[in-house]
């Protein structure tokens, strides 16, 4: 300890300092990292889970089994494997320093996620999913190293010519018919969702312009060839009268759409799981308590040398 001091009290003032500034950003930071992990673990405990027929819209949780949606099937792309959801990364092994100073790194050659809908679906219904922004932790990862690329791939316009390079791939994936949790903001859209009523409006009294003739017979109160101010409210309150009309008939003719996607409330996440809740919320846990443990250390550390110095 007093060599520890010794070493403190005979650093340079700016290294000194920078040392103290580094480690309470560091601390900061892992503070910071811990509380949003609090946070949004107090969110996923909190928030119960909905029935897709019943769920409210806005912000939810659901729980139910990952489905493929009819159309061209998803293929992953180093397994060739089917599914309704992949995360893909290539990387490439280099190897540099001389035999008894020897390094590895591995540099990533590509990568990719899809971004194709899906749906989750329970005892009451179908929800489409779609996954662009959502953070993923599916139950199926694979992990493989290969001494040149997969046929899968194209290997010249990809990895670069096979031979002498070694490659690990990395392939996330959720299946058709995986159990799901998920957390989004949930919309229901029906044919009256295309566009608003303002929009309808709007088309209908162009419509109407295009017929002068029938436009005047229907709103010409008076008769003077005109349309004033008064007649105006008329057209415009017909117009809204006929579009939600359409609007209410286009909704009946066309079955709604359950959609959950990333939350437009920037501080709410959007989770995809196919591990059990339990399983996720375990990690998040671990993630808090790392972060709060590399937090606390850091700013303790700080506030040692400052007693020291």
């Amino acid at each position: 300890m007093e060599a520890l001091r010794h070493w403190v009290q005979t650093l340079h003032p700016l290294g000194f300092w920078t040392m103290v500034a580094v480690l309470l950003g560091l601390g900061g930071a892992g503070l910071l990292q811990a509380f949003r992990r609090w946070r949004r673990l107090r969110l996923v405990e909190d928030l119960p889970t909905s029935r897709i027929r019943s769920a409210a819209q806005g912000y939810v949780e659901l729980a139910g089994t990952a489905r493929m949606l009819p159309g061209q099937p998803v293929v992953a792309p180093l397994s060739g494997k089917q599914c309704v959801w992949y995360a893909f990364k290539v990387e490439r092994r280099r190897t540099t320093g001389s035999a008894a100073n020897r390094r590895t790194t591995w540099s990533t050659v590509r990568s990719g996620v899809s971004d194709e809908t899906f749906a989750i679906q329970d005892d009451t219904g179908r929800c489409v999913i779609d996954p662009e922004g959502a953070e993923v932790y599916p139950s199926v990862e694979q992990v493989w190293e290969d001494s040149a690329p997969l046929s899968a791939l194209t290997a010249g316009s990809i990895l670069g010519k096979p031979g002498g390079d070694h490659y690990r791939y990395t392939e996330r994936r959720i299946h058709d018919g995986d159990r799901m949790y998920a957390l989004g903001e949930f919309r229901t859209l029906s044919g009256a969702d295309q566009g608003t009523l303002k929009e309808d409006v709007a088309a209908l009294l162009r419509q109407w312009k295009r017929s002068p003739e029938h436009f005047l017979k229907r709103f010409d109160a008076n008769r003077d060839g005109e349309i004033d101010i008064t007649e105006w409210e008329a057209v415009r309150a017909a117009a809204e009268h006929q579009a939600m009309r359409e609007r209410a008939e286009r909704a009946q003719r066309q079955a709604a759409v359950h959609v959950l996607a990333r939350p437009r409330t920037q501080n709410l996440p959007f989770i995809l799981a196919t591990r059990h809740q339990e399983g996720f919320l375990a990690d998040l846990r671990k993630e808090m308590w790392f972060f709060r443990l590399i937090g606390a250390g850091c700013v303790l550390s700080a506030a040692g040398l400052l007693i020291m110095r």
